[in-house]
């Protein structure tokens, strides 16, 4: 029931993507006597302007990704301007040079968007967007921390960053990083097009407030290799000495500038005096 749902909405936006690229052929070729565009960009304005793509499954589908993708660059009020339809032109004969080729006859002629849907959904799916789940979640919680948190197998323990080092978590905080993740979807829901899109993801949050919710989002948030890291990688510099206030290279015997001292994967501060303090 719930895919069936997505694709009802998936359809509807295909339609609208549809009756705006129409719009948008038009306007193009009427500027054609005052800019001078590539023939290439003209032969799939046409293209577009006689719904080859009925024809061809996949192709409405890829040309409304890549326009998702385009619309996230550009300001709509820049869309219209003939360097930008130009732009969007050639990015959709990329896109569509380099898609896999699909079977004829997938659909009946006249259920071209449901099967373009299909395929839009399929897309949705396998990057782990809109499909509200535990997978949902846990990529939230990355996006939101992925820079702060790390998991360590061997261990079986989350290392958190104190500001200064990575440390064991001793004291839960990643629970805490769990909750203010589900609690902040209900602010992100602002952002979705639609009022029927935000009130989905507000039922999601509230769903994902369980504690067995927010254990399995931490759980699969563990899974990710990004994540993941073995004690050896901890103070494996032995000539980097962290200080409370920076890190020493010994070689230099000067500060270490580097711009994160994260990325050095220290485990401890030493307990001497700050570094240019006497």
């Amino acid at each position: 029931m719930a895919e069936k749902k997505v694709l009802a909405k998936i359809t509807e936006r295909l339609k609208r993507f549809e009756d705006y690229e129409q719009k948008c052929a038009a306007k193009l070729l009427a500027m054609k006597e005052s800019y001078s565009f590539d023939e290439r960009v003209l032969d799939i304005v046409g293209s577009l302007r006689r719904k080859e793509y009925m024809e061809k499954p996949g192709d409405l589908a890829v040309l409304y990704m890549t326009y998702i993708k385009y619309s996230e660059q550009v300001p709509l009020e820049k869309r219209s301007e003939p360097e930008y339809m130009d732009r969007k032109y050639w990015l959709y004969i990329e896109a569509l040079s380099d898609m896999e080729e699909y079977p004829k006859g997938l659909y009946k002629p006249d259920e071209y968007l449901d099967r373009e849907a299909v395929f839009v959904t399929a897309e949705i799916n396998e990057a782990g967007e809109e499909r509200y789940s535990d997978l949902f979640n846990a990529k939230m919680m990355t996006h939101e921390y992925g820079s702060e948190i790390r998991f360590c197998c061997p261990w079986k323990k989350w290392v958190i960053w104190d500001g200064r080092r990575w440390k064991r978590d001793d004291e839960n905080l990643i629970y805490q990083m769990g909750i203010d993740t589900i609690r902040g979807m209900y602010k992100k829901s602002i952002a979705n097009k639609t009022k029927d899109e935000a009130i989905a993801m507000m039922e999601h949050a509230g769903r994902s407030e369980s504690a067995r919710k927010i254990e399995a989002m931490i759980r699969v948030t563990a899974w990710n290799k990004d994540i993941n890291i073995v004690p050896d990688i901890l103070d494996r510099h032995p000539f980097i000495f962290n200080c409370r206030n920076g890190m020493i290279d010994l070689h230099s015997e000067g500060p270490w500038m580097g711009p994160d001292r994260r990325q050095r994967q220290s485990g401890n501060v030493y307990p001497l005096r700050e570094w240019g303090k006497r």
